[in-house]
């Protein structure tokens, strides 16, 4: 091979080469650890969590987690200790289809819900405030189509 071959492949190897030496010699010197865990296989029944799909810290510094499986919102201390379940599968109030995304507006909380295609507005210690449905105002008529002719 050509002495430019080699000099190519030092040039190449040269910044991976001082990027993991860098990283190495980082990684020993710090102690990197979880902050905060919560669930697992340890924990007592009433302490399990189904499926995460969104969580917030509120601005009361409690821990809201949506729960697609279990189909309820939970709320956990600093600690992660679930202090308050809400919710079921349902389409009334404090029930829920398959929330996935939690919002903290003010003093409100905002449950998106995809089964029931609703947000649920809580106050930040899980009461029922109200259901908001989005409304697709577009101007736009939808068209069924049978594919049979």
């Amino acid at each position: 091979m050509s002495h430019n071959h080699f000099k190519l492949q030092r040039i190449l190897f040269m910044p991976i080469y001082i990027f993991l030496l860098f990283n190495l010699s980082f990684s020993q010197e710090k102690d990197i650890r979880p902050i905060l865990s919560w669930g697992g296989i340890d924990v007592p029944e009433k302490q399990m969590i189904g499926s995460i799909t969104d969580f917030i810290i509120s601005s009361e510094e409690k821990i809201v987690v949506a729960d697609i499986k279990s189909h309820e919102v939970l709320f956990l201390d600093k600690k992660g200790k679930i202090v308050k379940r809400i919710g079921r599968k349902g389409k009334g109030p404090l029930e829920f289809g398959a929330p996935s995304s939690i919002t903290q507006l003010g003093d409100s909380l905002f449950i998106w819900e995809i089964d029931n295609n609703r947000f649920q507005c809580l106050t930040l210690d899980g009461d029922f405030k109200s259901i908001h449905y989005p409304r697709a105002d577009l101007g736009l008529r939808y068209k069924c189509f049978d594919p049979r002719g």
